[in-house]
C-alpha cells in the first residue's frame, strides 16, 4: 500500500520487495519463497563446493520451518577458483535460470552423487527438460557471462571471501552454519523490521534502512 514519507512523498513498495536501489540485485535473481517477505537471504554457493551442498538440507529446513512465510531466499553463484576455476558450474546454473529451470537444476546438481564432468552436467539438464543445443548457447552466451560478473562483484561489496556466505538483510552470515544459527538471524531480523514497521515506514523503506545499517 502507499504511504507517506518524510517528505511527505508517497513511498510504494512493489513486488517483489526491494529496496530504492536494488542493492542486493534481488530483481530477476532465482528465488524462493515469499516474493514480499521483510527477511532475505541471499546466499552465494558453488555447485563444486561441499560446505555449499551441505546448507541445502538447512535452507530448505528453514523455508519448512515456522519461519518460513517470513522470508524469501535468493540464490547467487560464487564459482570458487580451486574448485570451478572457469566457472562452468556456475555459468551452467545461469544457463539453467535462462531457460527457466533454475531451482529443478539448481537442487539436482547439489544432489549429485557424481563429480560434476561435463557429460553428468548434461545428463542433469536432459532431466530437468533442457535441450542441450540451447543449455550450451546459454551457457557461453554474453548474458550469463555478465551475470556471473554481477554475483561475484556483489560477493566481494558485500565482503564475503567464501562459501557459502549469506546476507541476511544485510548481516554478513558466513558457512554452512547449523540451522539454529540462521533461526535466530532471522528472527533478529524480522524484530527489527517490525520495530520500523510499527513506526509507520514503508517496507521497501524498511528493507532499505537495514541494508544502510548493515552492509559493508
Amino acid at each position: 500500500s502507499d504511504e507517506s514519507s518524510s517528505t511527505g512523498a508517497p513511498v510504494t513498495c512493489g513486488s517483489p520487495l526491494l529496496d530504492s536501489e536494488d542493492r542486493l540485485q534481488i530483481a530477476g535473481s532465482p528465488m524462493r519463497g515469499n516474493p514480499d517477505a521483510l527477511v532475505t537471504v541471499v546466499v552465494w554457493t558453488g555447485y563444486a563446493d561441499p560446505f555449499s551442498a551441505s546448507v541445502q538440507s538447512t535452507l530448505a529446513a528453514l523455508a519448512a520451518g515456522p519461519q518460513g512465510d517470513e522470508l524469501r531466499i535468493v540464490s547467487k553463484q560464487m564459482p570458487l577458483p580451486f574448485q570451478d576455476p572457469r566457472g562452468r558450474l556456475a555459468r551452467a546454473g545461469l544457463a539453467a535460470d535462462a531457460l527457466g529451470a533454475y531451482w529443478p537444476f539448481h537442487d539436482a546438481m547439489f544432489a549429485a552423487e557424481e563429480a560434476l564432468e561435463p557429460e553428468v552436467v548434461d545428463t542433469i539438464a536432459t532431466s530437468v527438460g533442457l535441450d542441450l543445443g540451447e543449455f550450451h548457447t546459454a551457457m557461453e552466451s554474453p548474458e550469463v557471462a555478465a551475470r556471473l560478473a554481477e554475483d561475484a562483484a556483489l560477493f566481494s561489496a558485500v565482503g564475503a571471501t567464501g562459501t557459502p556466505s549469506s546476507i541476511i538483510n544485510g548481516e554478513l552470515f558466513v558457512g554452512a552454519q547449523p540451522l539454529g544459527g540462521f533461526e535466530d538471524v532471522v528472527a533478529s531480523q524480522r524484530a527489527a523490521m517490525d520495530v520500523l514497521l510499527d513506526a509507520g515506514t514503508p517496507a521497501c523503506v524498511a528493507f532499505g534502512e537495514r541494508l544502510d545499517a548493515q552492509l559493508p
